[in-house]
């Protein structure tokens, strides 16, 4: 497992792992610069892109998975799609008629505001078919009792993204 820092306020990295076969495929996540305030920090989100696509340059095939922090209406969205123009949208390309909200506080108690999103993304390239996507879920939406014993609650704030994938080898 490699890390780096990201230019960041909040002290972000992306971590990212090499899978063991030829060419090599290049897993990595980061929890991208949040909202504070009035405080977008859409350029900062950006830089951190651009940081993240210059690590991942030499690798034909890879994913960036985590809290992106980016709103489909807002302009770091379009900022992600010029930054990673080679990269797509695992979720978008899997279920393009659902929003995907990980972000949802008409289900989820845990959510701090009413603004319903979808703040967590898989961005994968592949180099021909060897990175396949088979599937995609939120996961994490139903409260439970094993988080906290006294009471149904969720595990996180937002809920999870679920990519499957097949990676042809050799």
């Amino acid at each position: 497992i490699q890390s780096s820092p990201l230019s960041s306020s909040q002290g972000r990295a992306f971590a990212w792992l090499e899978c063991g076969i030829t060419p090599a495929i290049a897993f990595g996540t980061a929890h991208f610069e949040s909202y504070v305030g009035d405080q977008s920090h859409t350029e900062e989100r950006a830089a951190q892109l651009k940081s993240v696509r210059e690590l991942l340059r030499g690798y034909p095939s890879a994913l960036i998975c985590g809290d992106t922090n980016i709103v489909a209406s807002e302009e770091s969205s379009q900022i992600a799609a010029s930054v990673l123009p080679d990269f797509q949208d695992a979720w978008v390309v899997l279920r393009p008629a659902d929003p995907g909200l990980s972000w949802d506080p008409a289900r989820n108690t845990l959510c701090d505001d009413n603004i319903p999103a979808r703040l967590d993304r898989c961005y994968f390239r592949s180099d021909g078919a060897r990175l396949r996507l088979s599937g995609g879920s939120l996961v994490g939406t139903i409260a439970s009792v094993e988080v906290d014993p006294s009471r149904r609650t969720f595990p996180s704030d937002h809920f999870g993204l679920l990519v499957k994938l097949h990676v042809q080898c050799g």
